[in-house]
């Protein structure tokens, strides 16, 4: 592709053709009056490009805060998990217990009542024994209110992370929709200043999954536009930079514009 450049020489050139002292006046004005355009719509990119950087660095610490919020309700749902089986298996533990305490402690007062008052000894032992199963049953019994107020807990802080991660998903969300309309205003006024091709910009709601692979794309798996043909491609299908007459920098371009783009240029070597 190349730029059609406008020559202030030629202007010059043309001017001398005509002594006329207002023609020349009219030149000179609309020669300013363009390059007032120009400028201006430069200063006008420099602010989009500067808006685009700062979406970019709040959608990467949304991120980041979303991923590690993520890996936290990830670390509290395994240990509600674990809170959980080990409740299980201790309260059916438990039950037992106290299911054969209540059998001895049966057994204990029926032999209890079947010895003769002679027998005193013998029941001065069962009556400690039994005070000592009561002890162990009521102790058993807190332990079991204390690891379900535990699992109680545990859901609570499960639950507010939960609702903390779905908030910064939104968050996510209404950011990505700003850096898309961002990207789009900038190419906007690139082309109104530098032209390159009449290729189609994809618009961000309208693609789903990649040009290239057909993998869907989700918060993890981003999407990127292509500077050369304008359609949309994941990471893996758009690694290629290179340098295009619209940017000072090797810009973002899909794998086929890279190849075909890196082929013209050692063509015209």
């Amino acid at each position: 592709m190349q730029f059609k450049l406008v020559s202030f020489k030629n202007i010059e050139h043309i001017e001398n053709n005509h002594p006329s002292s207002s023609k020349e006046k009219e030149w000179e004005v609309e020669r300013e009056r363009l390059l007032g355009q120009i400028v201006e719509r430069e200063d006008s990119l420099r602010i989009v490009q500067q808006q685009l950087i700062d979406t970019k660095k709040i959608n990467s610490d949304l991120y980041d805060k979303l991923k590690l919020a993520d890996d936290k309700w990830r670390r509290l749902e395994r240990d509600i998990a674990r809170i959980r089986e080990q409740y299980i298996n201790e309260t059916e533990s438990l039950k037992k217990t106290i299911s054969n305490l209540e059998v001895s402690n049966a057994i204990l007062q029926e032999n209890a009542q079947k010895k003769t008052a002679n027998d005193e000894v013998m029941r001065t032992e069962l009556e400690k024994k039994y005070g000592q199963h009561a002890e162990l049953v009521g102790a058993l019994q807190e332990k079991q209110n204390a690891l379900a107020e535990e699992l109680r807990e545990l859901q609570e802080k499960y639950d507010c992370v939960s609702e903390r991660a779905e908030e910064s998903e939104r968050a996510l969300e209404e950011i990505g929709g700003h850096l898309s309309e961002s990207k789009l205003r900038m190419l906007e006024l690139a082309e109104e200043l530098l032209p390159l091709s009449d290729a189609h910009w994809a618009k961000d709601s309208d693609v789903s999954q990649c040009t290239a692979c057909s993998d869907k794309f989700s918060i993890s798996k981003r999407k990127h536009h292509c500077r050369m043909c304008g359609s949309i491609f994941c990471a893996a299908c758009s690694e290629g930079r290179i340098k295009l007459p619209s940017n000072s920098k090797p810009a973002r371009v899909c794998d086929q514009c890279f190849n075909l783009l890196k082929n013209r240029q050692l063509g015209d070597t």
